[in-house]
């Protein structure tokens, strides 16, 4: 269900369906695959028009404020609980330090133009949900240029705040500056999987049509002993188990639940 603002629907599900689809030629699916990297990007170190002199900070960091106080200009520093659409009258720059979402979220509410940024440490994956809410304001509130970013001292923070450019998503590590890019994914190495002949293997949920097709492929890449269990027991699937041990496997049939 989509809903808007005030609560009423615009659009509701109320079914799916499902199609086979037909196999991919010339494996275009897979050199169509794409992954983000890391790649180097230094800040260029001028002034550029219109830069922030104004910022309000969401959240505590003594070094940043007084940095910033001291090229002349103006902070504010407030609590993530506060409300913010009556803070940021004349604000250039808003600077999220405490890493909440919620905070975010109603920084976002409140804004129609400007620059924000969401802070965050290495190693704080708690934060996560910040890095994709940052994606997302690029596409939904593009009069505001959000930027997410990754520091380790007040030094990189200050240099990203002075000298800011448009990038989406940065990380410093080791005093270098790296920003998000996609690129085409490397075509991945298969290979048959290794299956022993004398092992054996347990599918769980194994009486189902998931469950049987998988079993399938295991005895047709090598495997000569299975253990399939379900809840609901053999339950007309004999026909499929006859059909794994024609082609050479030993199949045990454990009717279990293994959620209990």
């Amino acid at each position: 269900i989509l809903i808007n603002d005030d609560g009423s629907v615009i659009a509701q599900a109320t079914g799916f369906h499902l199609k086979r689809m037909q196999a991919v030629r010339n494996n275009k699916l897979i050199d169509s695959l794409l992954c983000q990297e890391w790649a180097p990007r230094p800040l260029v170190k001028e002034y550029a028009a219109g830069h922030c002199e104004t910022w309000l900070l969401v959240g505590t960091d003594n070094a940043l404020e007084q940095g910033l106080r001291d090229r002349g200009d103006t902070v504010r520093v407030e609590d993530p609980e506060q409300e913010f659409a009556p803070l940021l009258a004349g604000v250039d720059g808003v600077v999220l330090l405490s890493g909440k979402c919620d905070a975010a979220l109603r920084i976002l509410q409140s804004m129609s133009s400007g620059r924000l940024w969401f802070v965050t440490k290495p190693g704080e994956v708690e934060q996560s949900p910040l890095h994709g809410l940052g994606l997302v304001i690029r596409q939904e509130q593009p009069e505001v240029i959000c930027t997410s970013v990754e520091v380790h001292s007040t030094e990189e923070l200050l240099d990203e705040l002075r000298f800011a450019d448009d990038e989406v998503r940065v990380r410093w590590r080791d005093g270098v500056r790296y920003v998000a890019r996609i690129r085409r994914a490397e075509r991945p190495v298969l290979s048959e999987p290794g299956l022993r002949t004398e092992a054996t293997y347990l599918i769980t949920g194994g009486l189902g049509a998931l469950g049987l097709q998988t079993a399938k492929m295991l005895v047709t890449h090598g495997a000569r002993h299975l253990v399939l269990t379900g809840r609901s027991g053999v339950g007309g699937r004999e026909a499929a188990i006859r059909g794994l041990e024609k082609l050479g496997a030993e199949v045990v049939v454990v009717p279990a639940d293994i959620s209990k």
